[in-house]
């Protein structure tokens, strides 16, 4: 029999390439890719892909106090409003938990569920400045009252592997 030497190096560039490292930060897929048979495609776009991050982190923690979800992305308007309906719909399809826009609102200092009454978290995406289509800055949290908030600061970038999401610091806590 005979037996092959591999210098250190090789054997340690082998595991480094066939354990799918990827560089710092968070990449996320593709947003417009229909995985796991979704009838409708997303656009790929900074605010989409931030906007989907920050709902995954939601949902992944799924804090027991917040019942009602509902997300939007701030464009130049300070007043937030419904998505399209088709980015709402395709949201929604990979979220089943998200609630429709329309179903959080303004009521005594607080957002609540506009069904249920019981307190509401809204997530949004605003301030995205972008010198890329796809490099930008923006911030992203979540809102559910006049003192009940928290946003952070990101930077995002499209590479290889998709959308890399960098925060940058904490924007508002309240």
């Amino acid at each position: 029999m005979r037996r092959v030497f591999l210098p250190p190096f090789v054997a340690t560039f082998a595991a480094f390439v066939l354990s799918g490292c990827v560089p710092a930060g968070t990449p996320a897929e593709s947003p417009n890719e229909p995985v796991g048979g979704f009838t409708t495609e997303l656009p790929d776009t900074p605010g989409i892909a931030l906007l989907r991050h920050v709902l995954d982190e939601h949902f992944e923690a799924r804090p027991a106090n917040v019942k009602t979800v509902c997300a939007t992305i701030l464009s130049d308007e300070a007043t937030p409003k419904a998505l399209p309906e088709s980015v709402e719909t395709a949201l929604i399809e990979r979220y089943p938990e998200l609630a429709p826009y329309d179903r959080c609102v303004w009521k005594g200092g607080q957002i609540v569920d506009s069904i249920t009454g019981e307190s509401a978290r809204l997530y949004q995406v605003h301030s995205l400045e972008c010198v890329a289509s796809d490099d930008c800055t923006g911030m992203a949290g979540w809102i559910s009252a006049n003192l009940g908030a928290e946003y952070d600061q990101y930077r995002v970038n499209k590479g290889l592997a998709g959308w890399r999401f960098d925060k940058t610091g904490l924007a508002v806590m309240s």
